[in-house]
């Protein structure tokens, strides 16, 4: 997973979208990323199999939709 956000954060450097100084972030950005879609999806499959679909649509729809506003900044 590492290796294909590296990939793709020296992509992006290399077409010229982003600074060299900016790669590290880019890197870290597209890492967090490309983790959660795949957690997605095995939770998708899982959540197919079990036959719960939509239970799963619905608790990711509130967790993304709640999600930001559970965080306490201290």
């Amino acid at each position: 997973m590492e290796e294909l956000a590296d990939k793709l954060a020296r992509y992006i450097v290399k077409m010229g979208v982003i600074g060299k100084e900016d790669y590290e972030i880019y890197r870290y950005g597209l890492l967090i990323g490309l983790e959660m879609t795949l957690c997605m999806a095995i939770c998708s499959i899982i959540a197919i199999y079990l036959k719960s679909f939509l239970e799963f649509v619905v608790l990711i729809a509130a967790f993304f939709y709640f999600g930001p506003t559970w965080v306490v900044y201290t």
